[in-house]
């Protein structure tokens, strides 16, 4: 499918309704592009944050999914889809907090439980994480159902069409990692039971052959279970008619590892480099190279003030830049990766985020962070979300009022208010 062209001026829509004069514009300028802008502020939205934070920590985390449903909406209403000649309309969520307030309970329920597994033996927190991990596939499945179900554009809701089966076949292969690591748990198990002798025994050395192989093999598979997942979501992504697919192979995930390794061993070169480069002109310059080389009065004061300390940082360093370089890094590179491969033969998205804007963007976000002392988060979130959405665009064959006539004319239960599940799972894809 060939890159669309863009549709030229037409008439502007106000509100929800579209003139039929912009509609014949489209039609007749054939395949048009959507923009997204959002026009959320930072201000707005600091004052929703604050009291949601203040509530989830009054009412001890029991507010959090009403915190979360005002949180989205706002995030949902100020993210608008179109262009001059059909209008910008804003997304809508209608979920329901009571509905996920049941989700919100029994998945806390089952972490805690884990959690109290892990203190009574390792082999009780083994069969605990089997047991989460069994019920994560479904957890998944119904997390997405819920939050498209509860989506919609001009009215008309999105669908999640992914089966419960699809869901555990995608994620079947991680049980190599998973037998693997349960393994080692019983093994190190064992060698406790026989107290623990500091010359390992055969038990304690296949434990520590096991986890580090379940390391291994995790690493490994990661990006081919990454791939995995990301088809089955956005391959049942449904929006009336429209069924999308996303065309790539799990080899451009592994390109992309290769590339992300070479980014990290540069970045650590850099910051390694520097402070090395430091702790050279500071120790040559002064007493412990000897007289010859001068006093360390030649020194800037401020540098001496500060090299002991970013000698003693040196890994908080390294956590900085791999937050400020190897993850803007790899969120570009993968939101454009899985949306510019999404497509079907009515649309097709188009995703070109900056890495080198979203790095400028972090580094700034996290210094006023640290400056507000945490005040600034809402701010952060604000810019970060304008920059991802209006990085995205969609090409469309035929206008949007083509495709929710033809859905709701097919099935108008669409636009009801309908949610996909009994609990309202919402992991946050």
């Amino acid at each position: 499918m060939g890159t669309p062209a863009a549709a030229g001026p037409g008439p502007v829509a106000t509100g929800s309704v579209v003139a039929p004069e912009a509609r014949l514009t489209e039609r007749a300028a054939g395949p048009i592009t959507l923009a997204i802008r959002f026009t959320g502020s930072g201000s707005e939205y600091f004052r929703i944050w604050l009291v949601n934070l203040l509530l989830v920590v009054v009412t001890v985390g029991i507010y959090y999914p009403w915190a979360k449903v005002r949180r989205l909406r706002y995030f949902y209403a100020n993210t608008l889809v179109g262009n001059n000649a059909v209008g910008r309309h804003a997304l809508r969520f209608h979920g329901d907090p009571k509905r996920m307030l049941i989700g919100y309970l029994i998945t806390s329920a089952l972490f805690v439980l884990y959690s109290i597994a892990g203190t009574v033996s390792a082999v009780a927190g083994a069969v605990a994480l089997v047991a989460l991990a069994v019920v994560w596939p479904a957890f998944i499945r119904a997390g997405l159902r819920f939050r498209l179900s509860n989506t919609s554009w001009r009215g008309l809701r999105f669908a999640f069409d992914g089966t419960l089966s699809g869901a555990y076949r995608v994620l079947l292969p991680l049980v190599v990692p998973l037998a693997l690591a349960v393994a080692s748990t019983v093994l190190f198990a064992v060698w406790a039971d026989d107290g623990g002798d500091p010359n390992p025994p055969l038990a304690a050395s296949a434990g520590v052959a096991m986890l580090v192989l379940a390391v291994v093999v995790a690493c490994l598979m990661a990006p081919w279970i990454l791939v995995r997942l990301r088809r089955y979501q956005h391959d049942n992504y449904r929006f009336g008619s429209v069924v999308a697919r996303l065309d790539i192979r799990g080899s451009a995930i592994y390109r992309l590892l290769m590339k992300t390794s070479l980014v990290t061993v540069a970045t650590i070169a850099v910051v390694l480099g520097t402070v090395g480069a430091l702790a050279a002109w500071w120790f040559l310059s002064g007493d412990v190279a000897g007289p010859q080389t001068g006093d360390r009065s030649r020194i800037p004061p401020w540098l001496v003030a500060i090299a002991p300390i970013v000698f003693g940082l040196l890994p908080l360093l390294l956590v900085a830049a791999a937050q400020l370089v190897i993850v803007p890094y790899v969120t570009a590179r993968l939101q454009n990766l899985f949306w510019s491969a999404t497509r079907s033969e009515a649309v097709q998205f188009d995703s070109q985020l900056s890495f080198a804007k979203l790095a400028r963007l972090t580094a700034f976000n996290w210094l006023m962070i640290i400056v507000t002392l945490g005040l600034y988060w809402p701010f952060a979130r604000v810019a970060v979300a304008r920059l991802r959405l209006e990085a995205v665009v969609l090409h469309l064959r035929d206008d949007p009022a083509t495709i929710i006539g033809e859905a709701r004319s097919r099935d108008p239960g669409n636009t009801g208010d309908a949610a996909a599940d009994v609990f309202g799972f919402d992991p946050g894809f």
